[in-house]
């Protein structure tokens, strides 16, 4: 971010982030990097998402991924009923997905 600071519009990508209401999720990564490559120690938080991050790999592990539609669907208990609803009973777009020759 320093090689870049006198070429990038810094301004315009805060309001850009902004737009995609991603402020916070954005602030954390920058924070977290920042805090890597600049030799500093984390604090829990940052080695929580740098964890996270981590064991979730390039697909995302199953159990993060089971979280992440849970919380999704509305928390543990909404959630789990609708996660397993949409597991039962999958829309039209996902079965054709999943198994292309129901296209």
């Amino acid at each position: 971010m320093k090689k870049f600071a006198g070429k990038l519009d810094f301004d315009y990508v805060l309001r850009e982030i902004k737009k995609l209401v991603i402020s916070e999720f954005e602030k954390n990564n920058r924070t977290l990097a920042l805090n890597i490559f600049g030799n500093n120690e984390l604090a829990s938080e940052n080695r929580d998402m740098l964890e996270y991050i981590i064991h979730s790999g390039a697909y995302e592990i199953l159990e993060n991924s089971v979280k992440n539609r849970l919380n999704k669907y509305g928390g543990k208990t909404h959630g789990k009923i609708k996660y397993i609803m949409t597991k039962i009973f999958p829309d039209l777009e996902k079965i054709c997905d999943t198994y292309p020759f129901f296209k």
